[in-house]
């Protein structure tokens, strides 16, 4: 079962494990057999979000940015799902923050007690664009919450992760003292151009994002995730132009591995021959 881990000890053994120039593991899990099995592959820590659990289901992550359920109830669900199944990996929820009616510091208390060793801003407003993200700052309901989040955290010596999407976010979420800013690569490939000058601007943008983050606060670890960061090998060569200290994985490392090995487990029974 997994128990709270002190932010103290976390961060002590991802500083040294970046020192020593290894890179870092954020495993998001959205099942019981993924957090299970990440944390048997050595994941650094293990982030429990609701897009994780759609995509487990076999239905689009996006959905969990869709109002049709609480998102802070699904953790709830989650965390009594999956953390009996962790013994040692500290486990980061994903919270969602946005509603005014919710105490922030009430919901870190809560998830803490339940096990987790850290909180994290998902789902996050930067998905939704400019126009709504402008929406949403105006009624209070945006990133300004995101930002109370890991405030809360910090004041509260709990370990926290933030996601951001551009350069003032990555800078607002490390002085507000998130000890681990995840860079999103979802940048949308634009017209006429190649996969690889694609890849290339990617690692750009990322390489902006992580001195933005150092700028900031030179003690906050960079994570890099998503878009064409899909395998291994795209992640090793990102990190090795941009500067991060490792990744945090989503879809490359639960919904595509088991859909590629269930496919093709399936298609060796499917082709077994009798002796009629």
């Amino acid at each position: 079962m997994a128990d709270f881990i002190p932010r103290e000890e976390i961060l002590a053994k991802l500083r040294s494990r970046a020192e020593s120039g290894c890179a870092l593991l954020a495993f998001g899990a959205g099942s019981g057999l993924s957090a299970r099995s990440a944390e048997a592959g050595g994941a650094d820590y293990i982030s429990i979000y609701t897009a994780a659990a759609r995509r487990m289901e076999g239905l689009p992550s996006l959905l969990a940015w869709l109002p049709y359920g609480d998102v802070n109830e699904e953790m709830r669900a989650l965390g009594r799902k999956i953390l009996p199944l962790v013994n040692h990996t500290p486990c980061v929820a994903g919270l969602g923050v946005h509603d005014p009616r919710i105490s922030i510091p009430a919901l870190i208390s809560e998830f803490i007690c339940m096990g987790f060793s850290g909180v994290s801003n998902e789902p996050f407003c930067s998905t939704y664009g400019a126009e709504m993200r402008a929406l949403l700052d105006r009624a209070g309901m945006g990133t300004a919450r995101e930002l109370a989040l890991i405030r809360c955290a910090r004041e509260r010596n709990v370990f926290s992760a933030a996601w951001a999407a551009d350069a003032a976010e990555a800078e607002a979420f490390a002085e507000a003292g998130a000890d681990v800013v995840g860079l999103l690569a979802g940048f949308p490939r634009e017209a006429g151009e190649s996969a690889a000058d694609h890849f290339d601007r990617v690692l750009r943008l990322l390489r902006g994002l992580t001195e933005a983050v150092r700028r900031a606060s030179p003690e906050a670890l960079v994570l890099v995730h998503g878009g064409v960061l899909d395998t291994p090998e795209a992640v090793e060569k990102a990190l090795r132009a941009t500067g991060a200290d490792g990744c945090a994985t989503g879809s490359g490392g639960e919904r595509i591995p088991a859909e590629t090995a269930i496919r093709s487990i399936a298609e060796q029974y499917r082709g077994l021959k009798t002796n009629g």
